[in-house]
């Protein structure tokens, strides 16, 4: 688990400018849930756009003469200031200082969720190297897991549009 941020750190790395934007946005409750799946962080914040913006923090711990805490690895946003200026925005700064005061919230359907974005992130060869180790070492997920693919699959075979029977009626039709 994650250690805490420091808010000196935080000022540090944003600048005052962004600093006190991404304070303000924390100040008025624009940070949504906050998510923390081992080192990973991730909210939504309401900003000037109708959707709110997604927020993920990669927090990497740290030994410092104080004791231990988390500095970021990586941040993004989907807001378009970090496309356009290729740095951290206001939204970030506002995640990690509900992160330094507040902590993560403690919910396991957020750290599903946030799991199974961090899987969907993967490329195809790590995740299945993921998978096998999780089987391997956890063996009773693999029944569950096996029948959910198999209802998956399926559902997602009665789905499909049936090509066939569509072509064979326009060639039927074509020949008349």
């Amino acid at each position: 688990m994650a250690q805490p941020v420091s808010l000196q750190y935080i000022r540090n790395l944003f600048g005052a400018t962004i600093f006190e934007r991404g304070k303000t946005y924390y100040n008025g409750g624009h940070v949504g849930k906050l998510s923390l799946a081992g080192s990973k962080l991730t909210a939504s914040v309401r900003g000037n756009d109708v959707s709110p913006y997604k927020v993920t923090v990669t927090l990497k711990d740290t030994e410092q003469d104080k004791g231990s805490s988390s500095e970021v690895s990586r941040a993004s946003c989907s807001c378009p200031y970090e496309r356009e200026f290729s740095d951290y925005c206001k939204h970030i700064a506002a995640v990690l200082l509900k992160y330094h005061h507040n902590g993560a919230d403690e919910d396991s359907s957020d750290l599903a969720d946030s799991l199974v974005e961090a899987l969907l992130e993967l490329p195809a060869h790590d995740l299945r190297a993921v998978l096998a180790n999780t089987f391997k070492y956890q063996p009773d997920i693999v029944n569950p897991l096996y029948i959910q693919l198999q209802q998956h699959t399926h559902s997602t075979a009665n789905t499909q549009p049936n090509t066939q029977t569509k072509t064979q009626s326009q060639d039927a039709s074509n020949t008349a």
